[in-house]
C-alpha cells in the first residue's frame, strides 16, 4: 500500500456557514464547494434548522449568504414549511399533488 494513498483520507477540511434570520437567530452548517459540468465555481451549503433542513446552492458564497438568510427569515416569520400541500387518496395511499 503506498503511504499518499493513507495520508490522502487523513484530513478533511470542512468550511463553516451562518444563516441569520435576525441578531438572535443564528443556524450554522457546512458549505462545499465544487465546479459544474462547464467549469463554473459552485457553492452548496446544508444547515441544521429547529424544523427542517435549510438546503442552497450559488455561484459564490456572497450569493449563498443572502439567499439562505432570505430563506431562513421566510421558514421562521412567515411558516414557508408549514403547510404540508394537497394530497390524493388512491388505492389506500397518499399521492402528493404539485
Amino acid at each position: 500500500m503506498d503511504k499518499t494513498d493513507d495520508n490522502a483520507d487523513r484530513f478533511q477540511i470542512t468550511e463553516l456557514f451562518m444563516a441569520q434570520a435576525d441578531v438572535n437567530r443564528c443556524f450554522f452548517g457546512c458549505i462545499k464547494r465544487s465546479e459544474d459540468k462547464d467549469g463554473n465555481p459552485c457553492v452548496f451549503s446544508r444547515i441544521d434548522m429547529p424544523n427542517g433542513l435549510l438546503f442552497a446552492s450559488a455561484p459564490d458564497s456572497h450569493q449563498l449568504g443572502e439567499n439562505m438568510d432570505e430563506m431562513c427569515i421566510h421558514i421562521m416569520d412567515y411558516g414557508l414549511h408549514d403547510d404540508a400541500g394537497k394530497y390524493i387518496e388512491i388505492y389506500a395511499g397518499s399521492f402528493f399533488l404539485n
